[in-house]
């Protein structure tokens, strides 16, 4: 593709730059990306890629912002369960992590902390504490499912493309050879999915009950500072001694 020269309107937009990079990503691999080559297959001069992102930090949060699921996809509709909303984002971002291979290791080590990712953990938040979560439980339930989807993920495509190093025989692993070889195999995404909303599903509850008993708990008067220092007073060893109460 021809460069445009430098000063001549690009027509880039973040996003473009973004797709782009994230095409390179999958196709030719991490390492391969750098601004020039980016620049390069957009058409533009390196500079004006950086008016965009001003580095490649940015560049690489903004692949880990492109490659998973937006905004849209963690909200939580007014009439569906807490539950349902969670497992569909779920499953949404494995599908995503799973047409991006080109970005796994940083998924698995970038944060992606940008604008429009911000966005959407707020607006994962306020559906949450609108379910009943505290927002200290609701950013524990939006941690858990993110780390657990993109490492199981991750995990299942590095197997898929290793051989099995070890000779596996129904004598020497039963229970193995009978995991590999059953009719109907428990699928442990679903199970570890199930097992977390299970368990924060427990917790909200818990959570929920505490707020209930606090709030009925009867309020006990705030004590004055001179009713504290009367009774502090009261409990101060003292003697009387020539007809005046002294303090030992």
């Amino acid at each position: 593709m021809a460069r445009r020269s430098p000063g001549t309107k690009a027509g880039l937009t973040r996003d473009l730059i973004l797709r782009t990079a994230l095409a390179i990503a999958d196709t030719d691999g991490l390492r391969r990306l750098t601004i020039r080559r980016l620049a390069d297959r957009l058409g533009v001069e390196p500079m004006s890629v950086y008016g965009h992102l001003p580095n490649k930090q940015a560049l690489l949060d903004g692949l880990v912002e492109a490659a998973l699921p937006r905004a849209e996809e963690l909200a939580l509709a007014p009439d569906a369960a807490w539950e349902a909303a969670m497992r569909g984002y779920a499953i949404a971002l494995r599908r995503a992590v799973q047409a991006h291979p080109g970005v796994h290791s940083l998924l698995l080590t970038t944060q992606g902390e940008t604008a429009t990712s911000l966005e959407a953990v707020e607006t994962a938040l306020r559906a949450l504490t609108r379910e009943g979560f505290p927002v200290s439980l609701a950013a524990a339930l939006l941690h858990t499912v993110m780390v657990f989807v993109i490492a199981h993920t991750v995990n299942a495509a590095a197997e898929a493309a290793q051989a099995h190093s070890v000779r596996i025989t129904p004598t020497e692993h039963p229970l193995v050879t009978q995991l590999l070889t059953a009719s109907d195999p428990t699928d442990p995404f679903t199970t570890g999915l199930d097992a977390i909303l299970l368990g924060f599903g427990v917790l909200r509850l818990g959570s929920q009950r505490k707020a209930v008993e606090s709030s009925q708990r009867p309020s006990t008067p705030r004590r004055t500072i001179t009713d504290r220092l009367t009774v502090a007073w009261r409990q101060v060893p003292c003697a009387k001694q020539n007809g005046a109460w002294r303090t030992h």
